[in-house]
């Protein structure tokens, strides 16, 4: 495992809470603050993070009690992120991700360095979460793959970051991250019906191949960083893709029996075309905010 809670509990010094409480509350009830702050190692109730994501989106902070609630929001966020279901902490974590996305709270309340270790928790959250993948072909809206598509979403809105995240995770240093890569490379190559990872939308089921665009939060009025997308830009080329593909394959090879990685091998020359075309077209996605965004461009 990667991330560290104690490492940012240890650089943030919040492990007591603070003395005195002064936050208003979002919805008038200042008991919601001193139940998170006596906590004394048990679980949160998600009804209290709820609310204080609402705070967090919409009221000044106590820059205090914010360091010291941190760490317990990047948990429980974490616990959702890894939740092979919905979890308690869902409707919490979309309005956590929102939160950091919108409101650059990390940015005006916490030092360089107390930032940093923020962003390499949520950083090091995705990728122990990618190495977890352990499959090739995925039905319905459940799917596991899910979570961490639209977690990295919102930390490329979030973060400038990516490119420390991608390296890690195209090394292709774990059979997780070569799961990954595959499932990633798939939504450039095929076409949302001919996806041989992700099967087709359902009006029942739902599913289909991830949006490249969308993200764990209601984060609809801004793109990616631009550092994100001049990085993937630079990064996602035919030629690099191909190599991806052939070294993903390779790993993956002694444990997962699919033939599916032979299949994207095979197919990748007659998909070119549209490979270059999407992307040409992602860039100019990422940077849209999903309000204009209609859906993929073919």
């Amino acid at each position: 495992m990667l991330a560290s809670i104690d490492e940012v509990i240890k650089v943030l010094k919040s492990a007591k809470p603070p003395a005195e409480i002064w936050q208003e509350p979002y919805d008038h009830d200042s008991n919601v603050y001193r139940r998170l702050c006596s906590l004394s190692g048990a679980e949160p109730e998600a009804s209290d993070l709820r609310d204080y994501s609402q705070s967090m989106l919409y009221t000044p902070l106590q820059p205090d009690l914010f360091r010291h609630l941190l760490p317990i929001c990047l948990q429980a966020w974490r616990k959702d992120l890894f939740s092979d279901e919905d979890s308690n902490y869902g409707g919490f974590a979309e309005h956590f991700s929102t939160a950091l996305a919108t409101r650059r709270l990390l940015e005006e309340i916490l030092t360089a360095d107390e930032y940093r270790s923020v962003m390499e928790y949520i950083l090091n959250s995705i990728l122990d979460r990618i190495d977890r993948e352990d499959g090739l072909h995925f039905i319905g809206m459940g799917a596991r793959p899910y979570r961490w598509f639209l977690a990295l979403g919102s930390f490329s809105v979030t973060f400038s970051s990516l490119h420390r995240l991608w390296e890690s995770w195209w090394s292709m240093s774990t059979t997780g991250h070569a799961l990954a890569a595959l499932q990633y490379l798939s939504c450039l190559m095929y076409e949302d019906d001919r996806n041989p990872i992700f099967s087709p939308w359902t009006p029942d089921g739902g599913g289909g191949p991830p949006p490249l665009y969308e993200t764990d939060g209601h984060i609809y009025d801004r793109g990616w960083r631009p550092e994100n997308i001049s990085f993937l830009e630079a990064t996602l080329t035919p030629v690099y893709l191909e190599t991806k593909l052939h070294e993903a394959a390779k790993v993956v090879e002694d444990h997962v029996h699919s033939n599916v990685p032979a299949k994207m091998i095979a197919d990748f020359d007659a998909q070119r075309e549209l490979i270059e075309s999407r992307i040409n077209q992602l860039p100019t996605l990422l940077s849209t905010s999903v309000l204009e965004v209609s859906g993929w461009l073919e």
